[in-house]
């Protein structure tokens, strides 16, 4: 795996191993053929809650072509954002 950390390689081992189904939500609707390059979707981290708001800033950055997003109940999804700095 080319990206993440030992303990979020590890969380996905786990969740292949308990057969839980997964997506990918990459690609937004406005990136076209520079999906992955183009990132629109927003996070901003939240100290006080340790969570993540996550937002897009208009509907070009919807993401769209999510892999098994329409066919079952996702579990759990890789999301790719910009992290926005505070």
């Amino acid at each position: 795996m080319g990206l993440g950390n030992e303990q979020q390689v590890k969380s996905l081992d786990d969740m292949q191993n308990r057969g839980e189904l997964g997506c990918f939500a990459l690609t937004e609707k406005f990136a076209g053929v520079n999906s992955g390059l183009v990132v629109n979707t927003i996070a901003e981290y939240l100290p006080s809650t340790n969570q993540f708001h996550i937002y897009t800033p208009n509907k070009g950055a919807w993401k769209n072509w999510i892999s098994q997003g329409l066919s079952v109940r996702v579990q759990t999804q890789t999301l790719f954002f910009s992290l926005a700095l505070t």
